[in-house]
């Protein structure tokens, strides 16, 4: 089983200050309406309307249970909307990027989006309140599995194996000394 380095803090919580604003705009809608029709009815369809904005919004605010975590060798979540259901469990060498952004969305449910690219295609999270951790995180981990991934098995990179077997090839033709190719490989090897 993997190791859970980090989890996503995916929260979606209203901004109060956008909740004034739509009111605010709706009632003037809603107002606007009134001086024009002059009926009375128009106000109560107003509160309602009101009131229907505010429930969806908190209703909104709960659909779509979501997770977003990194492990030592995957990136694993689930994104569920209203709309749309989708998975992710990617092993890290195949992740082509990661990387945050702010839509109009986060700013009203507060959070940013993190969106992880792959072959396969793109999968936003949204509402990560932890989104810098988590992007930073990840391009770490990434770089340090692709690191250990192109590792051959005694540790060493694959292409200062290589180079070294092209200077022992050398050293062999009579090109380089004994010298240099010992003191070229306590370079390649890290002695």
């Amino acid at each position: 089983m993997d190791n859970i380095v980090l989890k996503a803090e995916i929260k979606r919580k209203l901004d109060p200050a956008y909740i004034f604003f739509f009111m605010v705009i709706d009632l003037g809608i809603w107002f606007g309406l009134c001086m024009i029709l002059d009926e009375m009815y128009v106000w109560l369809l107003a509160v309602l309307a009101v009131l229907t904005v505010i429930l969806l919004a908190f209703v909104s605010s709960g659909v779509g249970k979501c997770y977003l975590q990194l492990t030592d060798k995957t990136i694993e979540g689930k994104v569920s909307t209203a709309n749309s259901k989708r998975s992710l469990l990617l092993p890290l060498d195949k992740v082509d990027s990661i990387m945050k952004e702010s839509t109009m969305t986060d700013r009203i449910l507060s959070g940013e989006t993190v969106a992880v690219r792959s072959a396969s295609g793109v999968i936003r999270f949204p509402c990560v309140h932890n989104a810098d951790e988590f992007v930073g995180t990840a391009l770490e981990m990434i770089e340090k599995y692709k690191h250990s991934a192109a590792a051959g098995p005694g540790g060493e990179d694959k292409t200062d194996l290589e180079e070294l077997r092209k200077l022992k090839e050398l050293l062999d033709m009579g090109a380089v000394t004994q010298e240099e190719f010992d003191a070229k490989k306590k370079e390649l090897l890290r002695l």
